[in-house]
């Protein structure tokens, strides 16, 4: 059996067993000096020691690498989204700033607008006004005798009651303050001495205008326009006086387009009295009138 083993074998040549003695020797002498190098270098006190240095090191898992990094990524996504909700927030405010300061200043301006036109016509009522009972007052002042200056009074408030359609009455009364002209058949005697117009006009050639008061035939508030009546020696012999409804007010008012939540008031000038007032919510309300109120 070992002869015929030995035979089946295939025997190498000498010169590969030599090769392979030189091939060792070579790996041998060359880690030898790979160890010396490293010695040299590292500072070993021997080669032994460079087995630390040889021994591979674990590398770190890739999940370990990996981690660090997303949650970075997602705390730069977060800050990021936070700066962009931050911006897009601010210029929402500032544009819906812009927009009611816009809205605000139309507003502003509407009112401006609605509360000068009005202005201008009721002014323009009271100079009406006021030119009639001046125009009657200086054609009493020129007449003399008693009974053609009753006549010629009865004649100028019909015709000047003509021309003033948005008064509800123009009366005369006597010194003592007793209405004397301009009132409907049949109404009662009416006087108006404990009127503060009647007491002021009796010492000024001046129109007197009013406070809110309630008239003592209707109870409707009112403003009394009035102005003092001389004789042509410059007696006083009553006053003139014409009645505007603060109706009268609130029906202009209503004209105006003052939407579904606005509102318009008329005021005296001294004491910020609610002469009138309307509004869509409450429209001819006499709440407040003659009140001093905001």
């Amino acid at each position: 059996m070992g002869k015929r083993h030995t035979r089946d074998c295939v025997r190498l040549p000498a010169t590969y067993s030599a090769f392979t003695r030189q091939s060792s020797l070579y790996t041998a002498f060359s880690r030898r000096r790979i160890a010396v190098g490293l010695d040299r270098r590292y500072n070993c006190d021997h080669p032994s020691d460079l087995s630390a240095l040889a021994r591979p090191t674990a590398m770190p898992h890739r999940h370990t690498l990996a981690m660090p990094s997303l949650r970075a990524l997602r705390r730069w996504l977060v800050a990021g989204n936070v700066m962009v909700a931050a911006v897009v927030s601010g210029a929402a405010w500032v544009s819906l700033d812009n927009a009611r300061q816009g809205d605000e200043n139309a507003a502003r301006l509407t009112a401006q607008n609605l509360a000068g036109s009005m202005s201008s016509e009721v002014s323009a009522e009271f100079r009406l006004i006021d030119n009639a009972l001046e125009t009657v007052a200086d054609r009493f002042s020129g007449v003399h005798d008693f009974g053609s200056a009753s006549r010629l009074l009865a004649d100028m408030l019909t015709k000047q009651r003509s021309l003033l359609r948005h008064v509800e009455a123009l009366r005369v009364a006597d010194r003592d303050g007793r209405v004397v002209q301009g009132l409907a058949a049949g109404a009662p005697p009416m006087d108006v001495a404990d009127r503060d117009n009647f007491l002021k006009a009796k010492t000024t050639s001046e129109t007197v205008i009013s406070e809110p008061i309630q008239s003592k035939l209707t109870g409707k508030w009112v403003v009394s326009v009035s102005r003092s009546l001389r004789r042509p020696g410059g007696q006083f012999a009553g006053v003139v006086f014409a009645v505007i409804s603060s109706d009268h007010f609130a029906d202009l008012f209503s004209g105006m387009e003052l939407g579904t939540s606005g509102a318009m008031s008329i005021r005296t000038a001294g004491s910020l009295r609610l002469v009138a007032r309307h509004s869509a919510q409450e429209p001819r309300s006499s709440k407040g009138l003659g009140e001093v109120s905001c």
